[in-house]
């Protein structure tokens, strides 16, 4: 019996590829169980990531802002910190930092806040308003990592959600 080496080869692929290879880990994986938490992005309020925001809207109108996180690992508490038009190069910008309240027997939890963009000058077309959470973020002051106050420690992970608000005569007000 003559075998086909061509047929051989697509069999063996496909045998690997229905047999997953393992993965390296990650490079601060401990052996710990440390589970990131997750920002639920089909329950953000608003939906969707480009809001339009009225060029003439009162000074006091601002959205409200929500994101849900679902955490399984209730060890840690969860922090949310957000950021309004952050700036990588001086790391300055957290307006609102708070700890997402988890008790064992609850995994999902949520955060807000409320964004009031500047009253409309011309010079700026749009701001961005971002929430990171994590589990682990490194401490205050830490000059070791690139961006201390969004930067998570080693063996934790962060996760962002941003919303970007651009000025338009067809926007709203909150």
């Amino acid at each position: 019996m003559k075998r086909n080496p061509a047929k051989a080869a697509a069999a063996l692929a496909l045998t690997l590829a229905a047999c997953p290879l393992p993965q390296p880990l990650n490079e601060f994986y401990d052996g710990g169980s440390v589970t990131p938490p997750i920002i639920l992005t089909d329950q953000v309020v608003p939906q969707g990531t480009l809001l339009l925001a009225g060029k003439n809207c009162p000074s006091n109108s601002g959205f409200a802002l929500q994101a849900a996180v679902s955490s399984v690992d209730t060890t840690y508490p969860v922090e949310a910190r957000w950021f309004i038009d952050y700036d990588p190069r001086s790391n300055w910008g957290i307006y609102q930092d708070d700890v997402i309240p988890l008790t064992p027997t609850e995994t999902v939890g949520s955060d807000e806040f409320v964004f009031v963009p500047p009253p409309y000058d011309g010079s700026t077309a749009l701001h961005v308003v971002e929430v990171v959470v994590s589990n682990g973020f490194a401490a205050a002051g830490d000059q070791s990592v690139a961006q201390p106050n969004r930067t998570a420690r080693s063996g934790f992970e962060t996760q962002l959600y941003r919303f970007v608000f651009e000025y338009s005569d067809s926007g709203t007000c909150q």
